[in-house]
């Protein structure tokens, strides 16, 4: 491509000279291919660069009334630079003295031939220049084309990332007492939060971290979903989610990739949580009545995808609470990122903003992006931040029921409906099989079960 740009015509050479060395470069440029811009006056060459343009610029240095020829050099480059373009300027000078020609080189100039200067040596410059300028123009269009492809990548990115994101969260239920806030650290987030309900109406919450970030760390996500989702809908306990996403994540991700987790498993009525903490940081548990901290949970296991061989690593803790209490997930995102000074948000500001409540007993969550935000102020995160916080059922809000609904069956004389339903597993089978989930799947085909 250089050989294909150097092989087009030289383009145009602007000469700022004085009458005596005026046609010799006029001729000179003029042998070398070049269309020729002349003038002996400083004034006029700024005026003919700027309605003509040049490819290269040979001009005398010499000071006259009008204007300074080293002020010509500093408003051409300016006016070069705005256009986005590199033009060469040679000075042609009578100094000797060094501090001379570094004023030269400050001004702008590229190179600096002595007078009276030798056609060889010239003539060798110029053809040095005009390489130099064929490779910036290769180097420029080379950058355009990359920020071409680089602003279609990213659209790219971002429609897949809107796809990426519902077929992740999809069927992740709105429930007012989970709340969260997401911000990724690339188009992909390597952090998910998924929030899902049993049969029986519980809840089951689950934040997980893959290592790095950005489509790599986001590529896991689909499958844990799908797993969590299923699963928790079919009635599965949480430690036997976790150890079928653990099995998935071992067979799917490469040597040294893993996610590392936490699940709170709450049960209908919102009250008696279970918690499992693999390699996130320490679950917190902040009181409802002062929202003070009242107790740390801190990882016990090792993240999901490293190896299989965990069985008897996913028994979840139960968690005694009181109404109001909430607990709080996080990715180690949150407290790791900067301001600009390169000081971390940390746990303590991470207190100061959750143990405060206002008068009515609410918690302070929905001010956790506007200060963490603050603090980072417009810097780009490091890692992706996500954040979930489960509170308790208050002692003032009902317990939803499933509303009453014909559910098929058989019709009774009295017009009551009625159905039945067998399933007969011996010892052994119960010591493997959890026959839960295998009742929630024959029930979920009768008609009109599903609902509750």
């Amino acid at each position: 491509m250089v050989a294909a740009l150097y092989a087009q015509a030289p383009g145009t050479a602007l000469v700022v000279e004085t009458a005596d060395g005026l046609r010799v470069l006029e001729r000179l440029l003029a042998q070398e291919g070049y269309r020729v811009l002349s003038t002996d006056r400083s004034g006029e060459a700024v005026d003919l660069y700027h309605r003509h343009g040049a490819d290269l610029v040979l001009l005398d240095d010499v000071r006259t009334p009008e204007m300074d020829g080293l002020e010509v050099v500093r408003r051409i480059k300016a006016l070069a630079e705005e256009a986005g373009e590199f033009v060469p300027v040679i000075v042609l000078t009578d100094e000797t003295d060094e501090r001379a020609l570094a004023r030269c080189m400050q001004a702008g100039g590229d190179d600096f031939v002595g007078k009276p200067f030798n056609p060889t040596v010239l003539r060798a410059k110029v053809a040095a220049f005009r390489r130099i300028r064929a490779l910036y123009r290769k180097v420029s269009a080379q950058r355009e084309e990359l920020h071409t492809l680089h602003g279609r990548l990213q659209r790219e990115q971002e429609i897949a990332e809107r796809i990426f994101t519902d077929a992740v969260t999809a069927r992740n239920v709105s429930d007012r007492h989970v709340c969260t806030f997401v911000r990724p650290a690339a188009t992909f987030s390597g952090d998910l939060v998924l929030v899902a309900q049993s049969p029986d109406g519980g809840h089951n919450v689950l934040l997980g971290d893959f290592t790095g970030h950005g489509l790599a760390a986001a590529i896991g996500a689909l499958p844990v979903s799908e797993i969590f989702t299923t699963m928790t809908a079919k009635g599965f306990a949480g430690g036997e989610i976790l150890r079928e996403i653990n099995r998935k994540l071992s067979d799917l991700l490469p040597t040294g990739m893993f996610m590392a987790c936490c699940l709170v498993s709450l049960d209908p009525e919102l009250r008696a949580p279970a918690l499992w903490n693999g390699g996130m940081p320490d679950l917190l548990l902040f009181d409802g009545r002062d929202g003070h901290l009242r107790e740390r949970f801190p990882s016990t296991h090792i993240p999901l995808g490293i190896t299989k061989q965990l069985d008897d690593e996913f028994r979840l803790t139960p968690l005694k609470v009181s109404s109001g209490d909430r607990v709080l997930a996080y990715s180690d995102g949150l407290v790791e990122a900067r301001d600009v000074a390169g000081e971390q948000f940390g746990e303590e500001r991470l207190l100061a903003v959750l143990e405060s409540m206002d008068g009515r007993g609410l918690t302070a969550f929905h001010e956790l992006p506007e200060a963490w935000q603050a603090f980072v102020r417009e810097g780009d995160p490091e890692d992706d931040v996500t954040v979930a916080e489960i509170l308790c059922l208050p002692v003032d809000v009902p317990v939803k029921e499933a509303p009453a609904r014909a559910c098929g069956g058989e019709l009774t004389a009295d017009g009551r409906r009625v159905w039945r339903t067998a399933l007969e597993l011996n010892g052994p089978a119960l010591r493997r099989v959890d026959p839960v989930p295998l009742l929630l799947t024959q029930m979920e085909e009768l008609v009109g079960l599903r609902a509750h």
